[in-house]
């Protein structure tokens, strides 16, 4: 709290942010934006609490021990204990923790005087982390952090064997200066190569500008690292002399941000990637390994090896799925659930909701299909009416290529929604002129709609043995005319839970017409208004039906083969 009120009151805005960033590792002032332009830069692992700030502690009190004549194994013993003061200081976040492991390791490597591996030392350190949270495996700071220090090792060293040979001994002072850049540039370059997949998985971009920004973001950056330390312990004893070192890192703050701006918003500093899989990640590393080890006695070996690879990749990844995929997207109180068919189409069953207390279009489902690849959305099917939601429409039209939207009534696409799908040659149809869709990799999709869903619609989607029902926001009223009207066609093996669980609606009388095996609720779980409400759990769990709340597990994600379930 002290490190944070000297720096906020001696720096402030940005500069502030970012110093935060660099020294504690508090980030809750970074904005969006900010945070954007960083990706974009190829820098964003500068305000990971890391390696770097675990040297100049030890560096530091090195030399402070050095000359006040600490005794050996007392300046190791402080050094370690201030090494694990600081991890927890600065919140103890993956890339810290394994930083503070290794540098711990190498201290006591140093006064044991045993010969270094360094893949033992990142092995120590993994196998601790993970010893005590094994969920950490599946964290992006853990797995980004260890993987950047790996290649570091790994790519580094294969390189630099070939080429530092010819630079290292070059003496002019010119040329050390060209040696420190090369330093710089291998290590930046070595930690992009071994992070760029899993930095499209997590980010969706890689950037081009970070290959130089670097070269400049990082000296800079460890100096104003360096004298924030020294900012911070001064302002124990001196505010005076604490505000005079923060004005001269305010400007090398301040001028480091507009270059990395500068850098983002260059013409092609990035591109975004998304659809990056599994067996993407494994085959990149696998490639990348057996560059590194040719030579002139395995190419042969190497080069078989990976011809095999490749052509198991793309032979395994052209294999089709015949299986139907519905997500229903985890949104609070909103709806939208997007379905993946068998040729490949993508549906979205509604479209979630987008205003200042719920962004859930922009925020959730645009990164979530970019994420999945889908460049072309099929068919938009909205089961009610639009109402004050033309930003969600407007979010998702903009993002994507939209083939044909089916909602109950045209006359709400207005304004710029209008210009959108008059541009895009967007297809538009009404609900009430459909009954049933058939295509889709094999699905019917079924429209329950009479004058009293005037204003929503009921949609049940089959494939093969299995259906599925989205009642929209039907209520009571309009569930009773459901049932005297379609009585057994409305019958389900899953049910979207209408409303978001209300009260209002999924009555006892519409439940034993679907009469589903399971039942998915999309909603945010807040108590103080009811929802879902527990007069609905309780008709759910009368009925014997299985229960799958969103605000509780996440996304809900089912497979079907058409003839069984695959919940997920």
């Amino acid at each position: 709290k002290y490190a944070i009120e000297n720096i906020n009151k001696n720096i402030g805005g940005e500069e502030a942010a970012f110093l935060n960033g660099l020294v504690t590792g508090y980030r809750a002032d970074f904005s969006k934006e900010l945070k954007e332009d960083f990706i974009k830069a190829g820098v964003m692992h500068l305000i990971a609490v890391s390696g770097l700030n675990v040297a100049y502690i030890i560096i530091f009190l090195t030399v402070t021990f050095s000359i006040l004549r600490f005794p050996f194994n007392a300046k190791i013993y402080l050094i370690i204990s201030a090494l694990i003061f600081y991890m927890f200081f600065t919140g103890a976040a993956a890339s810290i923790v394994r930083a503070v492991i290794m540098g711990s390791v190498l201290l006591i490597n140093y006064k044991v005087q045993r010969k270094i591996n360094f893949y033992n030392v990142i092995g120590i350190s993994a196998f601790l982390i993970l010893m005590f949270d094994s969920k950490q495996l599946f964290d992006s700071g853990f797995i980004l952090s260890y993987s950047a220090v790996i290649s570091i090792v790994f790519i580094f060293e294969k390189i630099n064997l070939i080429v530092g040979k010819k630079i290292k001994y070059w003496t002019k002072d010119w040329r050390r200066t060209f040696y420190y850049v090369y330093i710089t540039l291998l290590t930046t370059l070595a930690a992009q190569i071994g992070v760029l997949p899993i930095t499209l998985k997590y980010f969706g971009k890689i950037s081009v500008a970070g290959i130089f920004t670097n070269i400049i973001a990082i000296p800079l950056s460890n100096l104003s690292l360096a004298l924030g330390f020294i900012q911070i312990i001064l302002g124990i004893f001196s505010d005076f002399l604490s505000q005079l070192i923060a004005e001269v890192n305010f400007y090398l703050l301040h001028y480091q941000i507009a270059f990395i701006k500068w850098a983002a918003n260059l013409p092609y500093s990035y591109f975004e990637f998304f659809g990056i899989t599994t067996g993407m990640l494994v085959t990149f590393y696998i490639i990348l390994f057996l560059l590194l080890i040719i030579n002139k006695s395995n190419y042969r070996y190497n080069v078989a090896i990976l011809i095999i690879v490749l052509a198991a990749y793309f032979i395994i990844s052209g294999l089709k799925d015949n299986d139907l995929k519905l997500t229903y997207l985890s949104l609070g109180n909103a709806d939208c659930t997007h379905l993946e068919t068998t040729d490949g189409s993508n549906i979205l069953i509604d479209i979630g909701i987008e205003n200042q207390y719920n962004p859930a279009a922009s925020r959730r489902i645009v990164p979530y299909l970019k994420r999945k690849n889908v460049k072309v959305i099929d068919l938009i099917i909205i089961t009610s009416e639009i109402g004050k939601n033309h930003k969600a429409l407007r979010t998702i039209l903009e993002n994507f290529d939209v083939q044909k939207i089916l909602l109950p009534n045209n006359n709400e696409l207005i304004g710029y929604n209008e210009k959108l799908i008059i541009e895009k040659k967007v297809q538009i149809d009404e609900l009430s002129n459909i009954k049933d869709i058939t295509g889709y990799g094999g699905l019917l999709i079924r429209c329950f709609k009479n004058d009293s869903l005037s204003d929503n619609a009921m949609l049940k989607i089959s494939y093969r043995d299995k259906s599925f029902m989205f009642p929209g926001k039907s209520e009571t009223e309009n569930e009773k005319q459901a049932v005297s009207i379609f009585g057994d066609e409305l019958k389900s093996d899953v049910l979207k839970i209408a409303k978001y669980g209300s009260i209002k609606s999924t009555s006892d009388k519409f439940l034993e017409f679907v009469n589903p095996e399971i039942s998915v609720i999309s909603s945010s779980g807040v108590e103080d208004r009811n929802l879902p409400a527990d007069e609905v759990l309780n008709r759910l769990m009368s009925h014997k039906i299985r229960i799958f709340r969103t605000d509780e597990l996440g996304a809900i994600i089912i497979e079907c083969d058409g003839n069984k379930l695959i919940m997920k």
